[in-house]
């Protein structure tokens, strides 16, 4: 996202220079989804960024008639202008590739609580709702705590409402990745004070998952109700 103020990218990071391989995937055919990109392994210089990215083998193809070579090799090349160590370049990706682990993690989780609290809602409107319904608001409650800890639901704007945890984390990114340098102390360090706190939030949801949803679903399934997914 670009252009508002308080919103940040969610592009991935550049890959550094090196050498990749593109393969395309037919669908029907194996293990078919989408192009898939992976760096090709340089037997002179050994390097653990193939293992860092942990790319599954792409299958191998069936020989279809009239087809291209669906699969291409190709180099990207540093501009020559940037004098910054290939060492440098790497260690840029690797801490851009976790920072990014971590957005995709804390962004799963409000995708799921909010799945579960529609659920929860859902099951509070029902005339029937007499059934577990003190636990289900309080399991409404308790998700609703954890999303307005890890993202604004009141508005995209900071300057209205303050910002939570996924925006620095973004923010992160963008000040990670805007130059072709090693990140910096400082920026390991913000990683992890926000990282921790994520954590700490993820980890509060899976005990209400757990815990308050174990409960409220023995109380369905006894009234013969559907539980909760």
């Amino acid at each position: 996202k670009e252009g508002k103020h308080g919103e940040y990218s969610l592009n991935g990071p550049r890959v550094p220079p090196g050498t990749y391989e593109v393969a395309l995937r037919l669908e029907g055919s194996e293990g078919s989804e989408s192009s898939e990109g992976s760096k090709v392994q340089d037997p002179s210089k050994p390097s653990n960024f193939t293992n860092f990215l942990n790319l599954p083998n792409l299958p191998n193809l069936p020989n279809l008639p009239n087809l291209p070579n669906l699969r291409q090799t190709f180099q990207l090349f540093k501009d020559p202008r940037i004098v910054t160590g290939d060492a440098d370049l790497q260690a840029q990706f690797g801490f851009l590739m976790q920072i990014q682990k971590k957005v995709n993690q804390l962004h799963e989780a409000i995708n799921q609580l909010r799945t579960v609290r529609k659920q929860a809602q859902a099951w509070v409107e029902r005339a029937d709702a007499a059934v577990a319904h003190a636990q289900l608001k309080s399991l409404i409650a308790n998700l609703t705590q954890v999303e307005e800890a890890l993202i604004q639901t009141k508005t995209e704007d900071p300057r209205m409402f303050p910002s939570r945890l996924n925006e620095p984390l973004g923010t992160l990114t963008e000040m990670v990745g805007q130059s072709d340098h090693a990140p910096t102390q400082q920026m390991h360090d913000v990683y992890t004070v926000l990282s921790q706190k994520i954590d700490a939030q993820l980890t509060t949801l899976q005990r209400v998952l757990t815990d308050d949803m174990t409960v409220i679903n023995q109380q369905l399934r006894t009234a013969g109700m559907l539980a909760l997914i």
